[in-house]
């Protein structure tokens, strides 16, 4: 999995941290590492329909 903006940060950002601002903390960095890869996932499926055929279109069109 590529890595996600904060999760090369997130050992030193937790360091002196209440457990509640780890959790908060960490529930932010899952967030944002599913965001990012349901965007990869969309501009795949994307590039995907553009370099398919016109047959190809035809049949994947849901």
């Amino acid at each position: 999995m590529d890595m996600v903006k904060g999760d090369q940060n997130f050992g030193p950002i937790l360091i002196g941290r209440t457990n509640e601002a780890c959790a908060t903390q960490y529930r932010k960095v899952i967030k944002a590492r599913e965001a990012a890869m349901e965007k990869s996932l969309r501009e795949r499926e994307k590039s995907l329909r553009e370099s398919a055929s016109p047959r190809e279109r035809r049949t994947r069109v849901s």
